[in-house]
């Protein structure tokens, strides 16, 4: 206060409730129940984060032996290419078996990059969710700080 002199007066009071009618116990039901919400909530996020997870592991897994398959194909496709081109060349082929042998390596091609794609893809989502370099057998996030 400026100036006490004045004859200024202060007023200190505590009020206490008497009688609530349980609307107290209600704040705390309330507070209680929406812990458990949350909590519920949290505990829900994290199955569904690890059920992810496990999914697209086993499609990476599954993807690893597309992408062998895959490439298996390529390189029998392009095995039969070059068969069909010598015949060709032979003249003991024609035209459509030869545009038949090209359009087969082309799609197997694809079907192989594809393939590495998804793989590439599969592995980086993998990583990215975990947090941790599977390379290098160590956190991704400790190399950011």
């Amino acid at each position: 206060f400026r100036s006490p002199l004045h004859q200024e007066y202060v007023t200190v009071s505590v009020s206490l409730p008497l009688l609530d009618w349980g609307r107290g116990r209600g704040q705390v039901k309330v507070a209680r129940s929406n812990l458990d919400l949350t909590e519920t909530t949290i505990e829900q996020g994290m199955r569904d984060f690890h059920h992810n997870i496990h999914r697209i592991v086993m499609q990476f897994n599954m993807q690893g032996r597309k992408v062998t398959i895959a490439s298996k194909t390529d390189r029998q496709a392009e095995h039969r290419y070059e068969v069909a081109r010598r015949l060709y060349v032979l003249g003991r082929s024609t035209i459509l078996d030869l545009n038949a042998a090209i359009s087969a390596k082309d799609a197997a091609r694809r079907n192989y990059i594809y393939a590495q794609q998804t793989f590439w893809t599969l592995y980086y989502t993998i990583r990215s969710m975990t947090g941790y370099d599977f390379q290098h057998g160590k956190e991704i996030i400790s190399e950011l700080k």
